[in-house]
């Protein structure tokens, strides 16, 4: 075989390797997406099914509300934490109930929190980034945006829509 093609070779041997390795893994998106919400959390794939405003938990500004994003759809509407999936990974976010994007971070009373479970015991982690953005607010319900990052396997963007749960209904 002669120089030339044993550098040809090489090459093509590179570029093929170049090619997989571009196509191994996907890299977390950096804003918002506009597709129904999605991510990962834990390393695997997540999907969301169904959102609800707990006024249960308390806030640390007036005018918060804190929103479940779950990947199931539950029994009942506005569950209680009676209501189990065999996929306990969700997320919970804390924003003002305003028409506007709001930053979250680590640290502020703005932010994003993924629970899972690790070794059998609840878990919670907190993005280090991110932004929500409602675009509908009504007595009943919700619809926004999402872009919550906390490494390249914890992270979801997209719209979500949830709703406004008033727990004296369901005495």
């Amino acid at each position: 075989m002669g120089q030339d093609q044993r550098s040809s070779g090489y090459i093509s041997v590179l570029l093929l390797l170049v090619s997989l390795a571009g196509c191994s893994k996907s890299e977390p998106p950096t804003d918002f997406l506009d597709v129904d919400l999605t991510g990962q959390i834990t390393g695997k794939e997540w999907e969301f099914a169904y959102g609800y405003v707990d006024p249960t938990i308390e806030t640390p500004e007036e005018n918060d509300m804190v929103i479940i994003l779950l990947p199931f759809r539950p029994k009942v509407r506005c569950p209680q934490g009676g209501d189990r999936s065999p996929d306990q990974r969700s997320v919970m976010v804390s924003v003002p109930l305003v028409k506007k994007i709001t930053q979250l971070k680590s640290g502020s009373n703005r932010n994003a929190v993924f629970h899972t479970v690790a070794k059998g015991k609840p878990a919670a982690s907190v993005v280090k980034t991110g932004k929500v953005k409602l675009d509908v607010i009504t007595g009943k319900k919700i619809q926004g945006r999402i872009f919550a990052k906390m490494n390249d396997i914890n992270w979801v963007s997209g719209k979500f829509s949830a709703e406004i749960c008033d727990y004296a209904d369901f005495k």
